[in-house]
């Protein structure tokens, strides 16, 4: 192992097994069933953890994974440019509508790339009253009840922030969750002059304890998966006279699904029985032509009447329906 190797890292397979041991077990443990052979799949484990060489594979990904991501969400912008969310959307909120509704995508002349302006005319409110009057239910003296002050309040605009990348051909909000923005342009935002103390955090993975466990019950979640796959295509290939459920008492094979009773056909000979005791009571030619529909909806769960109604009988056939049935309780 070279000097450079995590101190946080087994550094070979037998301190791998003697500190995260107990780890693995449990992990196995809980994603395996009883009746799925634990021990089986611990031993599977190990022996493809050891196959992928799990410890230099995760010391490489750590140097790989070193390199900005090409997209990043709302969150890891702020995170990235280490300002806070409330920041993140008031300048969004400066850029998609003072500026690109209220100014029209035009910036005033002489202006740099933000500032401020008053073209919605929109009243400070009352400092002394704070727009909701006063505790006394008297009129305030300084805004006469209005709850506004006389000057015109300023609205901050600013010329560019970046867009969110469609989602599925849709467009999404610039602070949605699932909104994604290109990392070279949120960290052009350094430059832009918006945010104060602003410092671009170059994401770097650490190796510690907690990473590497997540590492390693990752890569357990996809090795059990393969076993789970594996396991289920071997029982499918085996012949069937292979187990004891399959054969008779001389040790013939024979196959199930001759000896499972078709309920569908059961039911059916039943609502065979039922509506031929109401068509001789109720008979008419409508119910004797849908015979055949009556018998496939009964077959499907449904009642005499339900059948009846779902295929338009006229209401006429529907009564003598009824009233057959009734006079059979």
């Amino acid at each position: 192992m070279s000097e450079s190797w995590p101190a946080a890292i087994p550094r070979d397979y037998k301190q791998l097994f003697d500190e995260y041991g107990d780890f693995i077990a449990y992990t196995c443990q809980r994603y395996g069933r009883q009746d799925q052979a634990p021990a089986d799949l611990l031993q599977y484990t190990w022996e493809r953890l050891l196959h992928v060489d799990v410890l230099n594979k995760y010391v490489s990904c750590l140097t790989t994974n070193s390199t900005m991501p090409d997209t990043v969400s709302t969150l890891e912008a702020c995170a990235l440019l280490g300002v806070g969310f409330g920041a993140w959307r008031s300048a969004h909120w400066s850029y998609q509508v003072i500026f690109k509704k209220v100014l029209g995508g035009k910036a005033p002349v002489g202006a740099k790339n933000r500032g401020m302006t008053k073209i919605r005319g929109l009243r400070v409110r009352c400092k002394l009253c704070k727009g909701a009057g006063t505790m006394q239910e008297v009129p305030c003296s300084k805004c006469k009840g209005e709850g506004q002050a006389g000057e015109i309040r300023g609205e901050r605009w600013v010329l560019w922030m970046p867009e969110p990348l469609p989602v599925d051909g849709k467009p999404v909000g610039p602070v949605s969750s699932k909104a994604r923005f290109k990392t070279k342009q949120v960290i052009q935002l350094a430059e832009m002059g918006y945010f104060k103390g602003i410092c671009v955090n170059l994401p770097t993975p650490t190796a510690t304890v907690s990473h590497f466990k997540n590492y390693l019950r990752q890569c357990i979640k996809n090795h059990f998966a393969n076993w789970v796959r594996t396991n289920s295509r071997r029982h499918k290939e085996r012949p069937a006279d292979m187990f004891a459920q399959f054969r008779d008492p001389d040790g013939e094979g024979f196959n199930m699904e001759d000896r499972i009773v078709d309920t569908n056909s059961t039911g059916r000979m039943e609502a065979t029985v039922d509506i031929a005791r109401v068509m001789g009571r109720a008979g008419t030619d409508e119910l004797f032509q849908h015979k055949e529909g009556l018998l496939d909806l009964l077959g499907e769960g449904y009642s005499l009447a339900e059948a009846a109604k779902k295929l338009g009988l006229s209401s006429q056939t529907r009564a003598a329906v009824q009233r057959a049935l009734q006079s059979m309780t």
